[in-house]
């Protein structure tokens, strides 16, 4: 008898004996369509091999925890607001026994046992697995205290994630007015394989799954995985073909009226699919969120301002801001605050015209900082009343608070709310590094900024992301580190300050005073008297350890010190 530990997923149609009295047809096509487009390919996508199916529930082995759990929770954010099906999870990280086709065991029994306690839409995991989640996924976790368990003969420490009634219905309302927004739409065909071979439809599911997981990280587009898309909806389908060992994936990315944005064939072997399937998930959803914007930058170019919908004003932000130069943020800045005039119900345009208001000035770009101090304070006073609608606002919020009043209880409790509400986004992810990093505490926020290292270069964002990181390497004394993660961003752009500014004091703290002081030049250049004090103002970081050492490398490196 083979023993050995796993992590169970066990999951359970809520009702399904009532919905099938109620409508059996209704009842199983909902059902097909939630194991083609949402349970199977988030399985095959993080690895996961399910072990029984009883028609209204699954049991799914998984050989890492984590990949258990951020499983469930995709599959309960795709289901959240469907107006038929609903389930409960339960995971567990135990001991198991496969035998005569089915599974036996601790890990068996006690996930079975936490999805029968879990609320509809919620995920309820054992300590176990609570233990083995990262900075990023544990706040994503309500602590429910210490359950018994039916038939279990020890207590289990528990924790859930799953919204209350209110939210729940708040939250669908949302969902109902993000899918009839004017923000860009993508539907991702269930990759279709050339035969029914066990191993190539597993990996085609896998593929599906890391499509919808890396593309549903970008805010200002609305990707859901459907095998019949909407007439309104951009298209993303692909076909896996096999000719022996050998692979090639055909993707066609379509425009809603069917001409076609972009194609790319990718070709590899069943020997390193599992590597494969890891480069090409990436690669795909990058050249996919690449040729989206340039479709949206060629349909909007013709349009000014005033033409625009407050949707199409908050995706002309984003796609301006990716040099984070002057020129960028000032741009950005301008269609954010249209957005903001156009709708002032649209969450989006509060959350990113706060952030982008707050990295201007963090990067020192002073004369916008006074011609939108006014609106910067009319925005966090509009974003107050739409803080339950999107965890960017309550992100955005926090950090506005802590760069006022120095507020870290605010700053933190807003990071942990953010990251529970939206821990795949990739912008939360990101701006919660940020976060951590202006409160002088790298562990955490270099934890955020490998965690969405894989998807960031997806996201305009990937400049912000490598000063963030080189940043937070330097306040953990990792210097040689910090230099090659902000050289990285000074290949996409010479004009962001932050960047010298890095590479200044942690060669000076190398004693590579030429390399250090030819970066102060540059950071002089962009940002004429600078200073140590102009920095303490402009920044607002709490006085810690690792900030105090950057500073003190600019002081090594020939930053003066400003007003005494």
């Amino acid at each position: 008898m083979n023993c050995r530990l796993a992590a169970i997923l066990a999951a359970d149609v809520v009702g399904y004996s009532a919905l099938m009295s109620a409508d059996q047809d209704k009842t199983l096509s909902a059902l097909r369509s939630l194991r083609s487009e949402a349970f199977n390919p988030a399985v095959s996508g993080h690895r996961g091999k399910i072990v029984k199916s009883m028609g209204d529930g699954w049991l799914v082995e998984f050989s890492a925890a984590i990949d258990a759990v951020t499983c469930a929770m995709q599959v309960q954010d795709r289901l959240e607001g469907h107006e038929f099906v609903q389930l409960r999870i339960g995971i567990h990280l135990g001991d198991i026994v496969h035998e005569d086709e089915d599974v036996f065991g601790d890990g068996v029994n006690v996930a079975a046992r936490l999805e029968a306690i879990a609320s509809p839409g919620a995920v309820t995991i054992s300590d176990a697995v609570y233990g083995s989640l990262d900075g990023t996924l544990q706040p994503s976790f309500d602590d429910l205290g210490t359950r018994e368990l039916k038939h279990i003969a020890r207590p289990v420490q528990v924790w859930g994630r799953g919204a209350d009634t209110s939210v729940a219905a708040e939250q669908a309302s949302n969902h109902s007015r993000s899918a009839q927004s004017g923000f860009p739409r993508l539907a991702i065909q269930p990759i279709s394989t050339s035969d029914a071979r066990e191993d190539l439809v597993e990996l085609a599911s896998a593929l599906t799954a890391d499509f919808d997981g890396y593309l549903g990280g970008a805010r200002w587009l609305k990707s859901t995985v459907q095998e019949d898309p909407s007439p309104a909806a951009h298209v993303l389908e692909s076909v896996l073909r096999a000719r022996g060992d050998r692979l090639r994936l055909d993707v066609r990315l379509s425009a809603s009226d069917g001409a076609q944005i972009w194609a790319g064939k990718y070709d590899g072997s069943l020997a390193d699919s599992f590597d494969w399937q890891d480069e090409i998930g990436g690669e795909v959803a990058s050249q996919t969120l690449a040729a989206l914007l340039d479709h949206e930058r060629g349909r909007l170019a013709g349009k000014s301002i005033d033409e625009m919908s407050a949707e199409e004003c908050s995706v002309s932000g984003l796609m301006c801001v990716e040099l984070v130069d002057w020129k960028a943020m000032s741009k950005a800045l301008e269609y954010h605050a249209a957005a903001v005039e156009k709708d002032p119900t649209l969450a989006e345009a509060y959350s990113d015209a706060i952030v982008y208001f707050i990295c201007a000035s963090s990067v020192g770009y002073q004369n916008l900082v006074e011609q939108y101090q006014d609106r910067f304070v009319q925005w966090r006073t509009g974003a107050g009343v739409h803080i339950n609608a999107s965890p960017m606002i309550e992100l955005a919020l926090g950090i506005a608070q802590f760069r006022q009043a120095g507020d870290l209880p605010a700053l933190r409790r807003a990071i942990r709310s953010a990251l529970r509400r939206a821990p795949f986004t990739i912008e939360v992810i990101l701006f919660s590094g940020c976060g951590y990093a202006w409160m002088g505490e790298p562990e955490p926020a270099i934890e955020c900024f490998r965690q969405c290292g894989q998807t960031i270069h997806f996201s305009p964002f990937g400049v912000a992301a490598n000063a963030g990181l080189s940043f937070s390497m330097l306040q953990a004394s990792q210097d040689e580190e910090a230099i090659l993660e902000a050289r990285r961003g000074l290949e996409l752009t010479t004009e962001f300050s932050t960047l010298h500014r890095v590479i200044a004091s942690a060669a000076a703290h190398l004693g590579r005073m030429d390399e250090a002081q030819a970066a102060l030049r540059e950071n002089e250049r962009i940002n004429p008297g600078d200073s140590i004090q102009a920095g303490w103002k402009r920044n607002a970081f709490a006085e810690t350890p690792g900030t105090q050492r950057y500073y003190e490398g600019l002081r090594l490196a020939g930053m003066p010190e400003g007003e005494s």
